[in-house]
Protein backbone atom coordinates (compact mmCIF):
# COMPACT_ATOMS: atom_id res chain seq x y z
CA UNK A 1 0.00 0.00 0.00
CA UNK A 2 1.45 3.35 -0.97
CA UNK A 3 2.02 6.02 1.64
CA UNK A 4 2.14 3.76 4.69
CA UNK A 5 5.29 2.77 6.52
CA UNK A 6 6.26 0.36 9.26
CA UNK A 7 3.62 1.23 11.88
CA UNK A 8 0.66 -0.48 13.51
CA UNK A 9 -2.37 1.48 12.37
CA UNK A 10 -5.56 1.30 14.52
CA UNK A 11 -8.58 0.06 12.59
CA UNK A 12 -12.17 1.38 12.71
CA UNK A 13 -14.51 -0.09 15.31
CA UNK A 14 -16.86 -2.72 13.78
CA UNK A 15 -20.32 -1.40 12.95
CA UNK A 16 -22.08 -4.18 14.86
CA UNK A 17 -20.56 -5.58 18.04
CA UNK A 18 -20.69 -9.19 19.20
CA UNK A 19 -22.94 -8.01 22.04
CA UNK A 20 -25.43 -6.63 19.54
CA UNK A 21 -25.39 -9.89 17.61
CA UNK A 22 -25.84 -11.91 20.80
CA UNK A 23 -28.91 -9.86 21.71
CA UNK A 24 -30.30 -10.41 18.21
CA UNK A 25 -29.72 -14.19 18.45
CA UNK A 26 -31.60 -14.26 21.75
CA UNK A 27 -34.69 -12.86 20.02
CA UNK A 28 -34.78 -15.79 17.60
CA UNK A 29 -36.59 -19.03 18.46
CA UNK A 30 -34.42 -22.00 19.44
CA UNK A 31 -33.28 -23.07 16.00
CA UNK A 32 -30.33 -24.76 14.33
CA UNK A 33 -28.77 -23.38 11.19
CA UNK A 34 -26.74 -25.54 8.82
CA UNK A 35 -23.97 -24.14 6.65
CA UNK A 36 -23.63 -26.47 3.65
CA UNK A 37 -20.39 -25.99 1.69
CA UNK A 38 -18.72 -27.85 -1.16
CA UNK A 39 -15.37 -28.29 0.59
CA UNK A 40 -13.09 -27.00 3.32
CA UNK A 41 -10.56 -25.52 0.92
CA UNK A 42 -9.49 -21.93 1.53
CA UNK A 43 -11.67 -20.51 -1.23
CA UNK A 44 -13.96 -17.50 -1.20
CA UNK A 45 -17.31 -19.12 -0.42
CA UNK A 46 -15.88 -21.51 2.15
CA UNK A 47 -13.90 -18.75 3.85
CA UNK A 48 -17.03 -16.61 4.08
CA UNK A 49 -19.10 -19.52 5.44
CA UNK A 50 -16.58 -20.33 8.18
CA UNK A 51 -16.17 -16.69 9.17
CA UNK A 52 -19.94 -16.15 9.29
CA UNK A 53 -20.36 -19.35 11.32
CA UNK A 54 -17.65 -18.30 13.75
CA UNK A 55 -19.18 -14.83 14.17
CA UNK A 56 -22.67 -16.20 14.81
CA UNK A 57 -21.30 -18.95 17.09
CA UNK A 58 -19.68 -16.28 19.28
CA UNK A 59 -23.12 -14.68 19.51
CA UNK A 60 -24.69 -17.96 20.69
CA UNK A 61 -26.43 -19.29 17.56
CA UNK A 62 -26.62 -23.09 17.26
CA UNK A 63 -25.10 -24.22 13.96
CA UNK A 64 -23.63 -27.16 12.07
CA UNK A 65 -21.28 -27.28 9.10
CA UNK A 66 -22.00 -29.85 6.41
CA UNK A 67 -19.21 -30.45 3.89
CA UNK A 68 -19.72 -32.21 0.59
CA UNK A 69 -16.06 -33.18 0.02
CA UNK A 70 -13.35 -34.00 2.55
CA UNK A 71 -10.52 -33.32 0.06
CA UNK A 72 -7.81 -30.73 0.85
CA UNK A 73 -9.06 -29.58 4.25
CA UNK A 74 -7.53 -26.16 4.94
CA UNK A 75 -10.02 -24.27 7.13
CA UNK A 76 -10.51 -24.54 10.88
CA UNK A 77 -13.93 -25.08 12.42
CA UNK A 78 -14.93 -23.02 15.47
CA UNK A 79 -14.78 -24.98 18.73
CA UNK A 80 -18.19 -26.29 19.68
CA UNK A 81 -19.56 -26.43 16.12
CA UNK A 82 -20.35 -29.91 14.77
CA UNK A 83 -19.01 -30.74 11.32
CA UNK A 84 -20.00 -33.59 8.99
CA UNK A 85 -18.11 -34.66 5.87
CA UNK A 86 -20.53 -36.40 3.53
CA UNK A 87 -17.89 -38.04 1.33
CA UNK A 88 -15.68 -39.66 3.96
CA UNK A 89 -17.37 -43.01 3.36
CA UNK A 90 -18.41 -42.82 -0.30
CA UNK A 91 -18.01 -40.58 -3.33
CA UNK A 92 -21.00 -42.13 -5.09
CA UNK A 93 -23.56 -39.33 -5.60
CA UNK A 94 -26.57 -41.50 -4.76
CA UNK A 95 -25.03 -42.64 -1.46
CA UNK A 96 -24.08 -39.06 -0.60
CA UNK A 97 -27.71 -38.03 -1.16
CA UNK A 98 -28.88 -40.94 1.01
CA UNK A 99 -26.52 -39.97 3.81
CA UNK A 100 -27.55 -36.33 3.64
CA UNK A 101 -31.23 -37.30 3.62
CA UNK A 102 -30.77 -39.43 6.72
CA UNK A 103 -28.98 -36.65 8.56
CA UNK A 104 -31.64 -34.09 7.67
CA UNK A 105 -34.37 -36.47 8.84
CA UNK A 106 -32.55 -37.21 12.12
CA UNK A 107 -31.35 -33.72 13.04
CA UNK A 108 -34.24 -31.68 11.60
CA UNK A 109 -32.46 -28.36 11.08
CA UNK A 110 -34.77 -25.40 10.72
CA UNK A 111 -32.67 -23.67 8.02
CA UNK A 112 -29.99 -24.94 5.63
CA UNK A 113 -27.86 -22.27 3.96
CA UNK A 114 -26.24 -23.66 0.80
CA UNK A 115 -23.12 -21.93 -0.48
CA UNK A 116 -23.19 -22.32 -4.23
CA UNK A 117 -25.09 -24.54 -6.63
CA UNK A 118 -23.30 -27.84 -5.95
CA UNK A 119 -24.45 -28.22 -2.31
CA UNK A 120 -27.91 -27.00 -3.31
CA UNK A 121 -28.30 -29.76 -5.90
CA UNK A 122 -27.53 -32.45 -3.32
CA UNK A 123 -29.89 -30.93 -0.76
CA UNK A 124 -32.66 -30.62 -3.35
CA UNK A 125 -32.60 -34.34 -4.07
CA UNK A 126 -32.02 -35.32 -0.44
CA UNK A 127 -35.19 -33.54 0.72
CA UNK A 128 -37.60 -34.76 -1.98
CA UNK A 129 -40.60 -36.30 -0.23
CA UNK A 130 -39.37 -35.70 3.30
CA UNK A 131 -42.23 -35.24 5.75
CA UNK A 132 -40.43 -32.38 7.49
CA UNK A 133 -38.02 -30.48 5.27
CA UNK A 134 -35.87 -27.54 6.34
CA UNK A 135 -36.20 -24.07 4.96
CA UNK A 136 -33.61 -23.71 2.21
CA UNK A 137 -31.46 -20.64 1.62
CA UNK A 138 -29.10 -20.40 -1.34
CA UNK A 139 -26.13 -18.05 -1.35
CA UNK A 140 -25.21 -17.34 -4.96
CA UNK A 141 -21.42 -17.15 -5.05
CA UNK A 142 -20.85 -16.49 -8.74
CA UNK A 143 -22.61 -16.82 -12.07
CA UNK A 144 -23.98 -20.01 -13.60
CA UNK A 145 -24.03 -19.20 -17.32
CA UNK A 146 -20.24 -18.92 -17.84
CA UNK A 147 -19.88 -22.52 -16.62
CA UNK A 148 -22.51 -24.01 -18.93
CA UNK A 149 -20.52 -25.06 -21.99
CA UNK A 150 -23.09 -27.23 -23.80
CA UNK A 151 -26.79 -28.10 -23.78
CA UNK A 152 -27.51 -24.68 -22.29
CA UNK A 153 -31.29 -24.89 -22.71
CA UNK A 154 -31.51 -28.26 -20.95
CA UNK A 155 -29.13 -27.35 -18.14
CA UNK A 156 -30.85 -24.03 -17.50
CA UNK A 157 -34.15 -25.86 -17.14
CA UNK A 158 -32.53 -28.27 -14.69
CA UNK A 159 -31.22 -25.37 -12.60
CA UNK A 160 -34.68 -23.79 -12.63
CA UNK A 161 -36.00 -27.05 -11.18
CA UNK A 162 -33.33 -26.99 -8.46
CA UNK A 163 -34.00 -23.34 -7.61
CA UNK A 164 -37.76 -23.89 -7.23
CA UNK A 165 -37.00 -25.64 -3.92
CA UNK A 166 -35.27 -22.55 -2.49
CA UNK A 167 -37.16 -20.40 -0.01
CA UNK A 168 -34.75 -17.48 -0.18
CA UNK A 169 -31.85 -16.63 -2.50
CA UNK A 170 -29.01 -14.43 -1.25
CA UNK A 171 -27.07 -12.44 -3.83
CA UNK A 172 -24.04 -10.24 -3.23
CA UNK A 173 -24.44 -7.91 -6.20
CA UNK A 174 -27.05 -6.63 -8.67
CA UNK A 175 -25.86 -8.65 -11.68
CA UNK A 176 -26.35 -11.89 -9.74
CA UNK A 177 -29.91 -10.87 -9.02
CA UNK A 178 -30.53 -10.24 -12.72
CA UNK A 179 -29.28 -13.71 -13.67
CA UNK A 180 -31.52 -15.39 -11.10
CA UNK A 181 -34.57 -13.43 -12.13
CA UNK A 182 -34.17 -13.22 -15.91
CA UNK A 183 -32.47 -16.53 -16.70
CA UNK A 184 -33.75 -18.88 -14.01
CA UNK A 185 -37.15 -17.37 -13.25
CA UNK A 186 -36.64 -16.76 -9.53
CA UNK A 187 -39.29 -14.28 -8.31
CA UNK A 188 -37.80 -10.96 -7.23
CA UNK A 189 -39.52 -11.27 -3.85
CA UNK A 190 -37.43 -14.41 -3.14
CA UNK A 191 -34.11 -12.61 -3.73
CA UNK A 192 -32.29 -10.71 -0.97
CA UNK A 193 -29.09 -8.78 -1.51
CA UNK A 194 -26.54 -9.08 1.31
CA UNK A 195 -22.94 -7.97 0.75
CA UNK A 196 -19.96 -10.27 0.77
CA UNK A 197 -17.88 -9.82 3.91
CA UNK A 198 -14.69 -10.68 5.74
CA UNK A 199 -13.44 -10.74 9.32
CA UNK A 200 -10.76 -8.07 9.48
CA UNK A 201 -7.73 -8.09 11.78
CA UNK A 202 -7.90 -5.46 14.52
CA UNK A 203 -4.40 -4.27 13.70
CA UNK A 204 -2.55 -4.25 10.39
CA UNK A 205 1.19 -3.74 10.24
CA UNK A 206 2.04 -1.81 7.11
CA UNK A 207 5.44 -2.35 5.58
CA UNK A 208 7.32 0.01 3.35
CA UNK A 209 5.71 -0.98 0.04
CA UNK A 210 7.48 -2.22 -3.02
CA UNK A 211 6.18 0.51 -5.32
CA UNK A 212 6.54 -1.73 -8.36
CA UNK A 213 4.80 -4.81 -6.97
CA UNK A 214 1.61 -6.09 -8.57
CA UNK A 215 -0.23 -8.68 -6.51
CA UNK A 216 -2.25 -11.57 -7.94
CA UNK A 217 -4.14 -13.15 -5.05
CA UNK A 218 -6.23 -16.25 -5.66
CA UNK A 219 -6.36 -19.70 -7.17
CA UNK A 220 -4.01 -20.42 -10.04
CA UNK A 221 -6.84 -21.87 -12.07
CA UNK A 222 -8.19 -21.45 -15.58
CA UNK A 223 -11.05 -19.14 -14.64
CA UNK A 224 -8.67 -16.74 -12.82
CA UNK A 225 -6.41 -16.46 -15.90
CA UNK A 226 -2.98 -16.01 -14.31
CA UNK A 227 -1.49 -16.05 -17.81
CA UNK A 228 -3.16 -12.69 -18.41
CA UNK A 229 -1.35 -11.30 -15.37
CA UNK A 230 1.95 -12.42 -16.89
CA UNK A 231 1.00 -10.82 -20.19
CA UNK A 232 0.29 -7.54 -18.39
CA UNK A 233 3.71 -7.69 -16.72
CA UNK A 234 5.48 -8.36 -20.03
CA UNK A 235 3.81 -5.35 -21.63
CA UNK A 236 4.57 -3.08 -18.68
CA UNK A 237 8.24 -4.00 -18.74
CA UNK A 238 8.31 -3.48 -22.51
CA UNK A 239 7.17 0.10 -21.81
CA UNK A 240 10.00 0.61 -19.34
CA UNK A 241 8.00 0.04 -16.14
CA UNK A 242 10.21 -2.12 -13.92
CA UNK A 243 7.29 -3.85 -12.25
CA UNK A 244 7.29 -7.25 -10.61
CA UNK A 245 4.46 -9.69 -10.00
CA UNK A 246 3.68 -11.82 -6.97
CA UNK A 247 1.30 -14.77 -7.18
CA UNK A 248 -0.18 -15.67 -3.80
CA UNK A 249 -2.12 -18.91 -4.00
CA UNK A 250 -1.94 -22.30 -5.61
CA UNK A 251 -3.92 -24.39 -8.03
CA UNK A 252 -3.76 -26.66 -11.06
CA UNK A 253 -1.92 -24.08 -13.17
CA UNK A 254 0.85 -23.36 -10.65
CA UNK A 255 3.54 -25.37 -12.46
CA UNK A 256 2.65 -24.03 -15.90
CA UNK A 257 2.61 -20.44 -14.62
CA UNK A 258 6.05 -20.90 -13.09
CA UNK A 259 7.42 -22.45 -16.28
CA UNK A 260 5.88 -19.80 -18.55
CA UNK A 261 7.25 -17.01 -16.35
CA UNK A 262 10.71 -18.58 -16.47
CA UNK A 263 10.61 -18.61 -20.27
CA UNK A 264 9.46 -15.05 -20.92
CA UNK A 265 10.61 -12.93 -17.96
CA UNK A 266 13.71 -12.30 -15.85
CA UNK A 267 13.96 -14.64 -12.88
CA UNK A 268 13.69 -11.92 -10.22
CA UNK A 269 10.46 -10.26 -11.37
CA UNK A 270 7.94 -13.07 -10.75
CA UNK A 271 7.36 -14.75 -7.39
CA UNK A 272 5.03 -17.64 -6.53
CA UNK A 273 4.40 -18.08 -2.81
CA UNK A 274 2.07 -21.07 -2.99
CA UNK A 275 -0.77 -21.34 -0.48
CA UNK A 276 -0.51 -19.05 2.56
CA UNK A 277 -2.46 -18.85 5.81
CA UNK A 278 -2.25 -15.08 6.13
CA UNK A 279 -2.69 -12.82 3.10
CA UNK A 280 -2.51 -9.50 4.91
CA UNK A 281 1.25 -9.06 4.81
CA UNK A 282 1.25 -9.55 1.04
CA UNK A 283 -1.57 -7.04 0.63
CA UNK A 284 0.12 -4.44 2.81
CA UNK A 285 3.45 -4.52 0.98
CA UNK A 286 2.06 -4.30 -2.57
CA UNK A 287 1.12 -1.33 -4.72
CA UNK A 288 -1.69 -2.74 -6.88
CA UNK A 289 -3.97 -5.77 -6.79
CA UNK A 290 -4.63 -7.19 -10.26
CA UNK A 291 -7.74 -9.24 -10.97
CA UNK A 292 -8.25 -10.59 -14.51
CA UNK A 293 -10.73 -13.44 -14.09
CA UNK A 294 -13.02 -14.51 -16.89
CA UNK A 295 -15.88 -14.91 -14.40
CA UNK A 296 -16.42 -13.63 -10.85
CA UNK A 297 -19.15 -12.96 -8.34
CA UNK A 298 -18.20 -10.43 -5.67
CA UNK A 299 -14.61 -11.49 -4.93
CA UNK A 300 -13.60 -11.49 -1.28
CA UNK A 301 -10.06 -10.64 -2.33
CA UNK A 302 -11.29 -7.19 -3.39
CA UNK A 303 -12.70 -6.64 0.10
CA UNK A 304 -9.42 -7.71 1.67
CA UNK A 305 -7.52 -5.35 -0.64
CA UNK A 306 -9.83 -2.49 0.29
CA UNK A 307 -9.29 -3.05 4.00
CA UNK A 308 -5.52 -3.07 3.44
CA UNK A 309 -5.81 0.21 1.55
CA UNK A 310 -4.65 -1.38 -1.70
CA UNK A 311 -6.07 -0.01 -4.98
CA UNK A 312 -7.38 -2.54 -7.48
CA UNK A 313 -7.04 -2.90 -11.23
CA UNK A 314 -9.63 -5.25 -12.70
CA UNK A 315 -11.92 -5.98 -15.60
CA UNK A 316 -15.61 -5.15 -15.42
CA UNK A 317 -16.63 -8.74 -14.74
CA UNK A 318 -19.44 -10.08 -12.59
CA UNK A 319 -20.24 -7.79 -9.67
CA UNK A 320 -16.74 -6.39 -9.02
CA UNK A 321 -18.25 -2.89 -9.02
CA UNK A 322 -20.12 -3.80 -5.84
CA UNK A 323 -16.71 -3.38 -4.17
CA UNK A 324 -14.51 -1.34 -6.52
CA UNK A 325 -15.60 2.22 -7.30
CA UNK A 326 -13.98 2.98 -10.64
CA UNK A 327 -11.70 6.00 -10.39
CA UNK A 328 -12.19 6.19 -6.62
CA UNK A 329 -10.87 2.98 -5.04
CA UNK A 330 -9.39 1.41 -8.16
CA UNK A 331 -9.54 1.30 -11.93
CA UNK A 332 -12.06 -0.90 -13.77
CA UNK A 333 -11.45 -1.58 -17.46
CA UNK A 334 -13.65 -3.23 -20.11
CA UNK A 335 -13.81 -7.01 -19.92
CA UNK A 336 -11.08 -8.87 -21.87
CA UNK A 337 -9.17 -5.63 -22.59
CA UNK A 338 -5.60 -6.59 -21.70
CA UNK A 339 -4.20 -3.26 -22.87
CA UNK A 340 -6.69 -1.56 -20.57
CA UNK A 341 -5.26 -3.47 -17.63
CA UNK A 342 -1.74 -2.49 -18.70
CA UNK A 343 -2.67 1.19 -18.94
CA UNK A 344 -4.43 1.13 -15.56
CA UNK A 345 -1.50 -0.56 -13.83
CA UNK A 346 0.89 1.92 -15.44
CA UNK A 347 -1.20 4.84 -14.22
CA UNK A 348 -1.09 3.66 -10.62
CA UNK A 349 2.51 2.47 -10.57
CA UNK A 350 3.70 5.86 -11.83
CA UNK A 351 1.55 7.92 -9.45
CA UNK A 352 2.11 7.04 -5.79
CA UNK A 353 -0.09 9.95 -4.66
CA UNK A 354 -3.05 8.63 -6.64
CA UNK A 355 -2.40 5.14 -5.22
CA UNK A 356 -2.46 6.51 -1.70
CA UNK A 357 -5.64 8.51 -2.27
CA UNK A 358 -7.42 5.48 -3.71
CA UNK A 359 -6.17 3.36 -0.83
CA UNK A 360 -7.61 5.73 1.75
CA UNK A 361 -11.00 5.76 0.01
CA UNK A 362 -10.93 1.96 -0.31
CA UNK A 363 -10.22 1.65 3.41
CA UNK A 364 -13.29 3.72 4.22
CA UNK A 365 -15.48 1.73 1.84
CA UNK A 366 -14.33 -1.57 3.36
CA UNK A 367 -16.46 -0.89 6.45
CA UNK A 368 -19.50 -1.86 4.35
CA UNK A 369 -18.13 -5.41 4.23
CA UNK A 370 -17.25 -5.98 7.90
CA UNK A 371 -18.47 -9.41 9.00
CA UNK A 372 -20.27 -8.35 12.19
CA UNK A 373 -22.38 -5.94 10.15
CA UNK A 374 -23.20 -8.55 7.50
CA UNK A 375 -23.90 -11.22 10.12
CA UNK A 376 -26.66 -8.96 11.43
CA UNK A 377 -28.24 -9.00 7.96
CA UNK A 378 -28.10 -12.80 7.89
CA UNK A 379 -29.78 -12.97 11.28
CA UNK A 380 -32.52 -10.69 9.97
CA UNK A 381 -32.89 -12.95 6.94
CA UNK A 382 -33.12 -16.10 9.11
CA UNK A 383 -35.70 -14.40 11.30
CA UNK A 384 -37.93 -13.26 8.44
CA UNK A 385 -37.74 -16.69 6.80
CA UNK A 386 -38.71 -18.46 10.02
CA UNK A 387 -41.67 -16.10 10.36
CA UNK A 388 -42.82 -16.99 6.86
CA UNK A 389 -41.84 -13.63 5.41
CA UNK A 390 -39.85 -13.08 2.24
Amino acid sequence: MSGQSGADVPEPVPIKSVQTLRYRVETLPQVEIWHFVASMQARGAETFALQLCKTLHAAGLKQQIIVLSAVDIALEVPDGVEITYLTQESRHAFRVVQRLRGKVADDRPEVVLCYGMQPLKFLRWATVGLRQSPLIMYQKIGFSLPWIKSMRWLRCHYLRFILRAVDKCIVMGPAQSVELEKVFGVPRININRIPNARVFPSILTYKIPNNNQILFLGALAEEKQPDIALEVLVKLRAEGIQANLKFVGTGPLADSVEEYARQILPADCVQLTGAVNDVWGHLCESSVLLLCSRTEGVPGVLIEAAYAGLPVVCWDVGDVKAVVADGETGLVTPFADVDGLVAACKTLLLDSVLCEQMGVRAKLKSKEFEMNRVAQLYLDSFSSLLKGEK
